[in-house]
């Protein structure tokens, strides 16, 4: 399984103008900012920023709850209690991740029928700074859990005063960032801080996939994959030619070759042997058991039998 697999939603927040946040994904469930202001430094690119005061972000379409979850971002808060992410699927029927108290990180739940549940880490997330947050629940009534990792690192919580281990919510609505639930105590004030790189998963992301999204605290975007450009340099060792007519057998041309390769496309690579040098059209020492096609008019040969 690949972190690509499952996967709801993505936000990279990387919008320079406009009030749009773009969804990476095939879903395109975007979402639009009311007061929040984008195109600020991110943990990666761009980020956008809430005031604590008014500011929220609404998906355009509905989110649909399911069995199992997962929620992954970064952000960087002074600690100020708050809504990060809300979706009240009825008016009964809930999921929050909020910061209580003291900066501490809390998720809640109810699903459509019996007790809703809660859990608060023990200790404070680091404020003014930028750290990763991943959630992972799942949950049949009686036998669900709820995980939560700072950093790609899982931490000790406690349950609130309400019972844990519920089932999961269900239902169809519109999720929101920033935005609070009033009657919520911490949770009915407006986020404050930055947010980037907002996933949602409709699974439970193993403890690998979390620590890849970390990746040593470089953090991964959407699709998570790493390009890499190779320098000339590292291809030193390789020529190549494109040439027809001639078959050069080990101890043919012991000495040297000269002459002019014609420009063509390339058909044949070789590696370099006994000293031969890349990239130049006259070339010493032993080649062994070469063929090309288009051609090579050599100046000078010596054969070395």
């Amino acid at each position: 399984m690949v972190l690509t697999d499952d996967i709801v939603s993505y936000y990279k927040f990387d919008e320079t103008s406009g009030t749009a946040a773009v969804d990476s994904t095939a879903t395109s469930n975007d979402m639009t900012h009311t007061g929040a202001t984008i195109n600020q430094a991110g943990k990666i690119d761009k980020a956008v920023s809430y005031d604590g005061s008014n500011d929220y972000s609404r998906q355009d379409g509905n989110l649909t709850a399911t069995a199992d979850a997962s929620y992954n971002f970064w952000m960087y808060s002074d600690g100020t209690k708050g809504m990060i992410y809300n979706n009240i699927y009825s008016s009964s029927v809930l999921e929050f991740i909020g910061i209580d108290t003291g900066a501490k990180l809390k998720y809640t739940s109810a699903p459509a029928s019996g007790s809703l549940s809660e859990w608060k880490l023990n200790d404070a997330f680091p404020t003014n700074e930028w750290f990763m947050v991943t959630v992972t629940t799942t949950g049949t009534a009686g036998s669900g859990t709820t995980k939560i990792y700072l950093n790609g690192v899982e931490k000790a919580n406690t349950y609130g005063t309400v019972g844990a281990n519920r089932a999961r919510p269900s239902g169809s609505n519109r999720g929101y960032l920033a935005y609070p639930a009033s009657g919520w105590g911490d949770l009915a004030y407006y986020y404050k801080g930055l947010l980037d790189e907002f996933a949602i998963w409709s699974r439970v992301l193993t403890t690998d996939e979390i620590t890849e999204l970390y990746n040593s605290g470089t953090g991964k975007t959407y699709p998570f994959t790493i390009s890499a450009t190779v320098s000339p340099t590292a291809l030193s060792r390789t020529i190549t030619l494109n040439v027809v007519g001639i078959t050069i057998i080990n101890g043919l041309f012991n000495n040297s070759i000269t002459g002019t390769i014609n420009t063509a496309a390339v058909k044949t690579s070789y590696p370099v042997q006994d000293g031969l040098t890349a990239a130049t059209n006259t070339q010493q020492g032993h080649v062994m058991n070469l063929e090309y096609e288009k051609s090579f008019v050599p100046s000078r040969t010596k054969v070395g039998l």
